[in-house]
């Protein structure tokens, strides 16, 4: 099939800059997890005294799906509240990987009662100990966290906090916890390597062996959330595909003030 001039000037050309700048947005994207496994989905019952019982499982995965190939989660359900008196408080929620149209995500759901922290932790197996470069090369420069949705419960935010530890260095952690604002639809949440406790980050995140992820850290109740992706990008796609928008409008005024300036116009 063949195509005209004016069809790559006010068609053609414009989409496939859009499609080139969606590609350049996703090809230094480094998978830790991506929720795909298991399959078929698992589901676990939150179910607690005050005092705390910890609920732990492990996921061996392809390395496509999970950094290291092994994923460990624990949900802790702690009542840290010094009121309350030492009886046992119940606490019920449910947490497991799932797929919510068609896509695979990671869902906590709890109720009132003692907050439920979850941790996942990302550091190869007993077998095989991970060594990763987070910074792809050099090129990533954070993490991104890509929710389904995300309700802090009775905050109005969810608290997320990332440890890293460098077998040359030590452990870095942000410098204070990232609070997530609630968000009923997909949205990306970016947390930059300059965030960390680190005096060179870039170096720092070339060389990591363990990483843990801790997702409502201030134990607060009735939170809810999807989480669909944990990635390091080089910057938020939202800036990549803004300025993707840039060049678009570019082309868009050159060829329209061509089309104004030819003969006959």
């Amino acid at each position: 099939m063949r195509y005209s001039l004016s069809f790559w000037r006010w068609g053609g050309l414009p989409l496939c800059v859009w499609a080139w700048c969606i590609v350049l947005g996703q090809a230094e994207t480094l998978v830790i997890d991506d929720f795909a496994d298991p399959d078929p989905a698992e589901h676990f019952f939150i179910t607690a005294t005050t005092g705390g019982s910890t609920y732990a499982t492990q996921h061996a995965a392809p390395e496509s799906h999970v950094l290291g190939g092994e994923r460990e989660i624990v949900v802790a359900v702690n009542d840290a509240d010094p009121s309350h008196p030492p009886l046992p408080t119940s606490a019920s929620g449910i947490f497991g990987f799932d797929e919510v149209f068609g896509i695979s995500v990671l869902q906590i759901a709890t109720s009132p009662g003692p907050g439920a922290t979850v941790t996942l932790t990302y550091d190869g197996s007993d077998a095989e100990p991970m060594l990763a470069d987070l910074t792809d090369g050099g090129t990533n420069r954070g993490f991104v966290l890509r929710f389904n949705s995300s309700d802090g419960g009775d905050d109005s935010w969810l608290d997320v906090r990332i440890a890293a530890t460098n077998p040359a260095v030590g452990t870095a952690s942000l410098r204070e916890p990232h609070l997530v604002a609630d968000n009923n639809g997909p949205f990306d949440y970016f947390l930059p390597f300059t965030d960390f406790d680190v005096a060179d980050a870039g170096l720092f995140f070339q060389q990591v062996d363990q990483v843990v992820f801790t997702l409502n850290g201030d134990n607060t109740p009735n939170a809810d959330f999807e989480l669909d992706l944990v990635a390091t990008i080089p910057e938020p796609s939202t800036v990549v595909l803004g300025g993707c928008g840039g060049i678009l409008l570019v082309f868009w005024g050159l060829f329209r003030r061509k089309r104004q300036t030819a003969p006959g116009s």
